[in-house]
């Protein structure tokens, strides 16, 4: 069981537990079993030679299971870190407007911002996403209205990416 890899984090912590613990018995086991096992094959002198080995072993059997423990605790943060799963968002991000007050989430200023933030546009300062809305008859064609601006913004068909067609500042409506 102890040859196995860990599934998980936590499998990975279980099993260092495990080793850490047969480590700790192992060492004290071994103070009662080595001097009766060196009594057996040697007569006194192996008496007193299995008290020195179980006396090793008391301190050498619980290092050992704390290097264990170490080792599969680290195997488990590799598998973690390791972890190649995907994530990718079910829905843009909620537009969260300057007043900073959270509002029932609203699919279409989601798609909005979205569309506004990941598009190829350059932010004028203190600039944020305020409205926008499909241009009807112009395919994938979007009207977006911003704090400083309005820009027409329509799907490259080869590439597939949103480009700037036209945008006006405010000041250039005077």
């Amino acid at each position: 069981e102890m040859g196995r890899q860990p599934k998980d984090f936590g499998d990975s912590l279980a099993k260092g537990g495990k080793g850490l613990l047969r480590g700790v018995l192992g060492g004290v086991t071994g103070i009662v079993t080595k001097p009766v096992e060196g009594a057996k094959k040697e007569g006194a002198a192996g008496f007193f030679k299995g008290i020195g080995k179980g006396l090793v072993g008391v301190v050498a059997r619980p290092t050992g299971g704390i290097i264990d423990m170490a080792s599969s605790t680290f195997q488990g943060i590799q598998r973690v870190a390791e972890s190649t799963e995907e994530v990718s968002s079910l829905r843009p991000p909620r537009l969260i407007r300057e007043d900073g007050i959270i509002r029932p989430y609203d699919r279409g200023e989601a798609d909005g911002r979205d569309l506004f933030e990941n598009s190829h546009i350059k932010k004028l300062e203190a600039e944020s996403f305020q409205h926008y809305c499909p241009v009807p008859g112009r395919g994938k064609a979007y009207i977006v209205v911003t704090s400083r601006r309005v820009i027409l913004m329509k799907e490259m068909e080869i590439l597939g990416h949103m480009i700037t067609d036209w945008d006006y500042l405010y000041e250039d409506f005077t």
